[in-house]
């Protein structure tokens, strides 16, 4: 339970984490200029739902791969692709990149998910596999719960564009009115920008470069990797017998 806890943490920062990170430090004009459609066409939104685009064109076919092996051996396999997804998908602006991410990512959610199912039907007495089912259910609250956690001040502190763009307001000793009600995020950072000096792109960019917030991967990936390598360690030498 508590390995698939840590698998649905780092899962669910496809919908908690990565948006923002797209929204605050991706170009996505990029990728509507190459399929020539208008500014703004191509959101953060839309690189999300791409997850569930490559699910139903894929989901077949990993399935026939994924159903030649143990539900454990699958789990982790995909858990551990999950990871290399969520690697590529935190680690760079650049939008192509990122997509690529978003598959690799896709891939080990089919990979591992339906084994969740598949190994807590295999392993349920018959007559509590009811039971058994619904409590397989808890773990996935819980990851739930923990991906809000990490989403909020640890990914703060980390990652978030307007608070590393106070901390380098501070750094230089300007002085700029607190967000609040009455002065907005965009009214904070057109400020910054005038006394930066910087236009928009320059300044995410200088922010990009100061504080690094692509090494919120790190906890992320290596989230995913941990419930990799614990269900390895459970499968060799718990199950081992």
């Amino acid at each position: 339970m508590q390995v698939t806890c840590i698998f649905w943490t780092a899962f669910n920062q496809l919908y908690y984490s990565f948006p923002v990170f797209l929204d605050h430090w991706v170009e996505m004009d990029r990728l509507s200029a190459f399929f020539g459609l208008e500014p703004g066409t191509i959101t953060a939104v839309t690189v999300t739902s791409m997850d569930a685009f490559f699910i139903i064109v894929l989901q077949m076919w990993v399935s026939s791969v994924s159903m030649r092996y143990r539900p454990l051996h699958s789990m982790m396999t995909g858990i551990f692709i999950l990871g290399g997804g969520l690697l590529l998908m935190f680690i760079t602006r650049d939008p192509w990149i990122i997509l690529l991410g978003v598959l690799i990512f896709s891939i080990g959610e089919m990979a591992s998910s339906p084994k969740f199912t598949e190994y807590v039907g295999r392993i349920a007495p018959t007559d509590k596999k009811a039971l058994y089912m619904g409590t397989s259910f808890l773990p996935v609250a819980m990851g739930h719960f923990l991906a809000g956690v990490l989403s909020g001040k640890p990914y703060e502190v980390l990652a978030d564009k307007i608070w590393l763009l106070r901390k380098a307001v501070a750094e230089r000793g300007f002085e700029i009115e607190p967000v609040s009600d009455t002065f907005t995020q965009n009214q904070y950072t057109e400020r910054a920008q005038e006394l930066f000096g910087m236009n928009s792109a320059e300044l995410t960019q200088y922010l990009w470069n100061s504080y690094n917030p692509q090494k919120v991967w790190i906890l992320f990936t290596g989230l995913a990797l941990l419930a990799s390598v614990s269900l390895f360690l459970y499968d060799r030498y718990i199950l081992k017998d």
